[in-house]
């Protein structure tokens, strides 16, 4: 296993371009798992097969919104491409990258982001802006400049008001697992508040299709109303980091789990389109 990487090296110094050269070290690693059928072999040929049926999905023909509570949703969902990429034409929405809590959620929606920028500043230590009154991080947006900052976020929020006025089916989709936020509270996870959240959503849609898929942990969400879907896929493994999406799929526990939630919201998407 040692002399794999540099002899696949070796063998793919002969591509001209970089490109080329990096296609065919992929091809030659896969090549390698495919005849050690290893760990790494069987989760990519899931995401392989999983991710190859959501890119022939019409991606016109609905809306896959991430609802926070942070990055996960809208980090997964675009890795295996069942939500396009920004550059493909995919508009960002206020939560897509932002952490936030479901009670503030909540608040922002049912208030169509009313005073949504009071008490929003620059932390020098966290390197971005926060939202001291929700207690958001804007992870992304480390410019120290108001009007760049209100101008992108305005942007998202216009993308997201004509959302929920479109005809188009709306999968709305939002992760909680137990952890703390960065300001230090309990991520709220319960049936009250994914409920209240349904009940927002259903006001702004104003009757237009949509369905909601709350992810969670193993012994959450119990006894939510049956119009919302729960997809109960506990955490992995300890040090599962969902930004480090790749390798993620390429262990049996990181594959299932992704795998179960993807396939939750492509089964949703293909009964409504």
């Amino acid at each position: 296993m040692r002399l794999r990487k540099p002899v696949i090296n070796l063998l793919s110094s002969i591509a001209i371009y970089k490109p080329w050269r990096k296609a065919l070290r992929e091809k030659l690693n896969y090549f390698c798992e495919y005849c050690g059928k290893t760990e790494a072999y069987r989760g990519m040929k899931v995401y392989d097969e999983l991710s190859r049926k959501c890119c022939k999905l019409d991606k016109n023909a609905y809306y896959i919104v991430s609802l926070g509570l942070n990055c996960f949703v809208r980090i997964l969902t675009t890795c295996w491409k069942i939500k396009r990429h920004k550059a493909e034409g995919e508009l960002s929405m206020p939560f897509d990258l932002a952490v936030h809590n479901l009670p503030a959620l909540i608040d922002i929606i049912s208030k169509d982001f009313a005073g949504y920028f009071d008490d929003s500043d620059f932390d020098e230590e966290m390197g971005c802006w926060v939202n001291r009154r929700y207690h958001i991080k804007y992870v992304p947006e480390k410019e120290n400049n108001r009007m760049v900052f209100e101008r992108r976020l305005s942007r998202r929020i216009e993308n997201f008001r004509r959302m929920l006025k479109d005809e188009r089916y709306c999968l709305f989709v939002t992760a909680c697992f137990d952890d703390m936020n960065f300001f230090g509270e309990q991520i709220t996870c319960d049936d009250v508040h994914i409920n209240k959240l349904y009940e927002v959503i259903a006001e702004a849609r104003g009757g237009r299709p949509f369905d909601l898929v709350a992810v969670c942990n193993d012994d959450k969400l119990l006894n939510c109303r049956p119009e919302i879907k729960v997809c109960h896929a506990s955490l992995p493994y300890e040090g599962y980091v969902y930004m480090n999406h790749g390798p993620n799929h390429l262990t049996d526990a990181g594959s299932h789990f992704e795998e179960k939630i993807i396939r939750t919201c492509y089964n949703l998407i293909a009964e409504n389109i």
